[in-house]
């Protein structure tokens, strides 16, 4: 028996969130507390704690962010993977060609510009600047009437703490309006990862 992508993609992201969720109220209730330092750890200096508790609230931003982008990613995917003549793709299926092709097929175009600045944000972090070609050294989009721009050698000034919550909200619409389309919902089976033998 195999899971559905589409349904498990809800699951996905709200073990993501929740689990967030849980590290973010650790930090605030626990992390705080100078007694809790003391009789995990003992005596820890003001500027340790701090230290601490900045790279562990930013570790928990990418986990969130770069794991939500990957159950996207996965479900796209295995949408693509569900209906390939449906969903046709030439070639290699990169993400951006896989959601370019869901977009057009379910006439969704409008939610392309937020889905490339999730992948480009996404591959930011992951490689620590922009995947650049030679003689590009920019890209900027525009999400809502905001432009995100991402350039060479520069870090994301735009992805404060509170993006974290606006890519959450603007992924949760963006699947459920590609989930709940006709030309997805439709599809018979959507098993999740790679069925056996196709690699």
């Amino acid at each position: 028996m195999t899971h559905d992508a589409r349904r498990e993609f809800y699951v996905t992201a709200i073990t993501i969130l929740e689990n967030a969720q849980l590290s973010f109220s650790l930090l605030r209730d626990q992390l705080v507390d100078l007694s809790w330092w003391e009789s995990k750890v003992g005596a820890v200096s003001d500027a340790k704690r701090m230290s601490v508790m900045k790279e562990f609230a930013l570790m928990v931003k990418w986990f969130t962010f770069h794991t939500l982008a990957m159950a996207v990613d996965e479900t796209l995917g295995a949408v693509q993977r569900a209906a390939p003549n449906v969903f046709h793709i030439f070639g290699h299926p990169t993400l951006k060609k896989t959601y370019t092709k869901v977009l057009e097929v379910t006439g969704k175009q409008e939610l392309k510009p937020f889905l490339d600045v999730l992948r480009e944000t996404r591959n930011t972090i992951h490689t620590n600047g922009i995947y650049s070609q030679p003689g590009v050294n920019s890209r900027s989009y525009m999400v809502n009437g905001e432009e995100f721009k991402f350039e060479f050698g520069r870090i994301l000034e735009w992805f404060h703490d509170q993006r974290l919550i606006w890519f959450a909200d603007n992924i949760a619409v963006t699947m459920n309006t590609i989930i709940k389309s006709s030309e997805v919902s439709t599809i018979n089976n959507c098993p999740r990862g790679f069925p056996r033998n196709s690699r």
